[in-house]
């Protein structure tokens, strides 16, 4: 998952231009605005340009100036800009959660186009002990736990899904339009997938292990799915231990399995004696990957070894090959 949250009153999006200057000038910039924390989780494009945004909104939330009703302390958005950046609508929803608290746990957190069937797919946290959570006529979730929703692109909820108690961390969409969703207990530590027809009708559901957090996917061509997480003392994916090294925390880690999420097809442990952790990815054209994390103390590469300063968490970008070997690091 790619996110960024920034507490009060907050900065959604900016564009820079001009990267190869020393003087990089802001294109556009949007707000976000409420009592509580609020946060956008996800971006997303479609074919035309249009973005899409998605996250969450405290009472008396506004998104670029425009004010929204909150049903309790905190619900989920999804806003739409043109390719000029210009605001073309948001929706709430959310439930309520009685009496009243500041922790309520409601929010988008991931969102992607689907070229296939042309809607947004919009995956996250729902929760409610009131009159339900109402996503459009019909639709609506009671309870709390992991929400997945198509939207046609103005707005419109027209199908919507759940996981009773799990929350969205990750998705991703293959060439097919269909929609694999990884999602997580949060008092079990156990993490899950769902997958969905392009229409929203779910195909299976399955077990991935323990300790399976902030994970990131990406579907490659050739029938696989790639994801990015970190491994701590405990987690296993799909029957399989994955232990940190001597003295760490957790590791980043890099892992494949088939898109029917039964069969590990191989891993990659990237060595630290603090922590580490990838939670971002993405994959080039010639089958290789960019990945984004941090680490403590020390990480040990085949060629290096990197130290952090004391007491700080380093943040690194990455580019590794089709078996999560990296080929460079930039820290």
């Amino acid at each position: 998952m790619n996110f960024a949250h920034i507490q009060g009153l907050m900065l959604a999006a900016l564009l820079l231009v001009g990267s190869r200057s020393t003087c990089q000038q802001v294109e556009w910039i949007k707000q976000i605005g409420g009592a509580f924390d609020e946060a956008v989780s996800d971006i997303c494009y479609d074919t035309a340009g249009n973005l899409y945004m998605t996250g969450s909104l405290g009472a008396g939330g506004t998104v670029d100036g425009h004010s929204f009703s909150v049903n309790g302390t905190r619900d989920s958005f999804l806003a739409k800009f043109n390719a000029a950046m210009e605001y073309q609508w948001a929706i709430t929803f959310g439930g309520a959660i009685l009496p009243p608290t500041p922790n309520e746990r409601e929010g988008g957190t991931v969102v992607k186009f689907n070229p296939v069937s042309g809607q947004i797919i919009l995956g996250g946290l729902y929760a409610d002990n009131g009159n339900g959570v109402v996503f459009g006529p019909g639709m609506i979730l009671n309870g709390g736990g992991m929400f997945v929703a198509g939207y046609d692109t103005d707005g419109i909820c027209q199908w919507v899904r759940s996981v009773p108690g799990g929350g969205a961390q990750d998705m991703v969409i293959d060439g097919g339009g269909n929609i694999y969703v990884q999602g997580f207990y949060e008092f079990s530590q156990f993490g899950y997938m769902v997958k969905y027809s392009s229409g929203g009708d779910e195909l299976w559901y399955r077990d991935l292990g323990q300790w399976i957090v902030s994970a990131a996917w990406v579907a490659d061509d050739d029938g696989t799915l790639a994801m990015v997480f970190s491994a701590y003392d405990g987690t296993t994916l799909i029957g399989t231990s994955i232990q940190p090294s001597t003295g760490a925390y957790s590791n980043p880690l890099f892992a494949r399995m088939d898109t029917s999420a039964t069969q590990l097809n191989g891993y990659k442990l990237m060595g630290t004696d603090s922590l580490g952790t990838f939670h971002a990815l993405s994959m080039l054209g010639d089958g290789t990957f960019i990945t984004s994390g941090g680490y403590r103390q020390n990480l040990f590469l085949p060629w290096d070894t990197l130290v952090a300063a004391s007491g700080a968490t380093q943040p690194v970008l990455a580019r590794l090959d089709s078996a999560g070997t990296p080929i460079w690091l930039q820290d």
